[in-house]
Formats: structure tokens, sequence, C-alpha cells
């Protein structure tokens, strides 16, 4: 799936870049965009899919990975990126990162 979005007098494409992977826009501050994923990992494997994660995305940087197991984007607003996941014991998680740390 492609996103389109307008950086100052250009119009940027967002593209997740695997068959295997579903992103959707949560959505976006300051030119970063924040994505809700599933399917494939990062590196494109399909063995070790994860059923949720996160990731921006912005014009300088591209697609970067966020949040680890289970991870689902809340939003992104005020300067902060918010999603929710779990800790290494499995317990629910509340993230929320500066959106200047992610540039």
């Amino acid at each position: 799936m492609l996103f389109r979005s307008v950086v100052g007098d250009t119009v940027e494409t967002v593209d997740p870049g695997h068959a295997n992977r579903q992103c959707e826009a949560v959505g976006a501050d300051g030119g970063l965009v924040l994505l809700g994923c599933n399917g494939t990992t990062m590196s494109g494997d399909t063995a070790t899919a994860i059923p949720s994660w996160v990731a921006v995305w912005s014009a300088a940087s591209g697609l970067r990975a966020l949040g680890g197991r289970a991870a689902v984007a809340v939003g992104i607003a005020n300067g902060w990126a918010v999603w929710t996941g779990e800790d290494q014991n499995g317990q629910p998680v509340l993230v929320g990162v500066p959106v200047s740390a992610l540039r």
C-alpha cells in the first residue's frame, strides 16, 4: 500500500516496501508519518512475521520500525508519537516518544 503526503511543495510517496506487509497511516506531524503495520517484519522475513508493529516514515530517513511485539499505533499529535505494546514479560505498556527524537 502506498501513501502520499505533501511535504513543502512536493508530493512524497510512503511505501512500506513488501508484498506481504500491510501498513496504514495513523497520523502525521512535522513531516513524520506514524504507521500501524502487520505481516512481514522490516527485513521482509515472512517466517517470523509478527501480528502488529509500529513504524515511522519521513522523506529524510525512509521507513523505520519502532514498536516490538503486538505494538499498535495510537496516534501522533502535539509533538508526541504514542503506541501500545507488550514488554518482555508480555505485560501491556503505553509508549510515548517525542517526535523530535524520531527524526
